[in-house]
């Protein structure tokens, strides 16, 4: 999470950083997409036979959306399906958003501490050449 500053090994930056995302990220994020526009997208789509789940469907994909600034596609998809399984949750829990709001504070908090404590995070990649052995 270069984009935080230098967090490995800095206590102060790493203690900051989760108590700020806490509010931020744990609570804004799920009061704002599950809370919020996800009741307000069910009340657009009432009558729909599947509008809860087109509500959570539309709510995550904005949701994923909004960490592509940072993150690029990789955060979309990964906040993507993060978000429709606290969706889902959040249908199931029928609206209780604090067990959400604690999963999604688990999350962030344990990729800060990752970077904290100096874990090297390799993005996959894909090789596309093959050299057969004759």
């Amino acid at each position: 999470m270069a984009r935080f500053g230098d967090i490995s090994g800095n206590l102060r930056i790493y203690l900051t950083l989760i108590a700020l995302s806490w509010i931020d990220a744990g609570f804004c994020e799920e009061m704002f997409f599950r809370g919020f526009l996800n009741t307000r997208l069910q009340t657009v789509f009432q009558g729909f036979r599947f509008a809860p789940i087109l509500a959570v469907a539309l709510a995550e994909l904005l949701s994923g959306s909004v960490h592509i600034y940072s993150q690029g596609l990789a955060g979309l998809v990964n906040a993507g399906v993060i978000g429709l399984i606290l969706g889902t949750y959040f249908l199931l829990y029928k609206g209780n958003l604090w067990p959400l709001v604690l999963v999604h504070d688990f999350i962030n908090s344990l990729g800060f501490t990752v970077d904290f404590l100096g874990c090297k995070q390799t993005k996959p990649t894909l090789n596309l050449t093959h050299q057969a052995n004759i």
